[in-house]
């Protein structure tokens, strides 16, 4: 009996990121509002009762592919910086991955600014935009204060830093969150601050100040 309940748990978690995965290339593709059930449940190679039985709407859907989206993002920068061994190290690997991703998902956020926009969305659709921001902005300050920590302990970072871990934190966090949102408005003069030969030199600016050193 046990091992049937597993395997049953087991099927629907399957089912579950079939169904998030297919829906997930549909809204990069199409956009929230001209996607609909049944054209997730047939991507899927699902029926639309299934669907619902795992999902009562569209907008849940959005929500699930959305938290997905930031839990990758946050767990390939976190994959990233476990090679380093000084904070100073993994907050530049922190930074250079963060943009490599914002950079990836520029479809994505294109799709986000598409619904924020739209009245027809719907409030149910702006709550999960929201609350997957707020899960990701959580988790990510979570990563940036450990590495801060790290800093701190081992000596590397300025009394300012030691003193104002959090002010640290909520700077760096604005700073990569507004190219996001710049991004996600379209403002395509961004785009290429964030390629490859831009992104070291962001990130020392950000290190190093622009003043100099006397």
């Amino acid at each position: 009996m046990v091992e049937n309940i597993k395997h049953m748990q087991t099927k629907e978690e399957l089912i579950r990121e079939e169904v998030i995965s297919t829906a997930q290339r549909l809204f990069q593709k199409y956009g929230f509002a001209k996607t609909t059930m049944e054209d997730i449940a047939k991507a899927s190679g699902r029926g639309k009762s299934t669907l619902y039985y795992y999902y009562k709407s569209k907008d849940e859907i959005f929500e699930a592919v959305l938290l997905k989206e930031a839990n990758e993002a946050v767990s390939a920068v976190l994959e990233a910086t476990k090679k380093e061994t000084s904070a100073g190290m993994k907050l530049r690997v922190y930074f250079k991955n963060s943009f490599q991703i914002i950079r990836s998902k520029i479809n994505l956020y294109e799709v986000m600014r598409d619904e924020l926009i739209n009245t027809n969305a719907g409030p149910l659709c702006q709550k999960a935009i929201n609350n997957s921001i707020k899960e990701f902005n959580t988790r990510e300050k979570q990563v940036v204060k450990e590495i801060l920590s790290l800093g701190i302990k081992n000596n590397e970072f300025t009394a300012d830093v030691n003193d104002n871990i959090d002010l640290t934190v909520y700077v760096i966090i604005t700073g990569l969150r507004t190219i996001a949102i710049n991004l996600a408005f379209d403002e395509k003069e961004l785009y290429s601050y964030i390629q490859e030969d831009k992104i070291d030199v962001m990130i020392n600016i950000l290190f190093k100040g622009i003043e100099k050193q006397r």
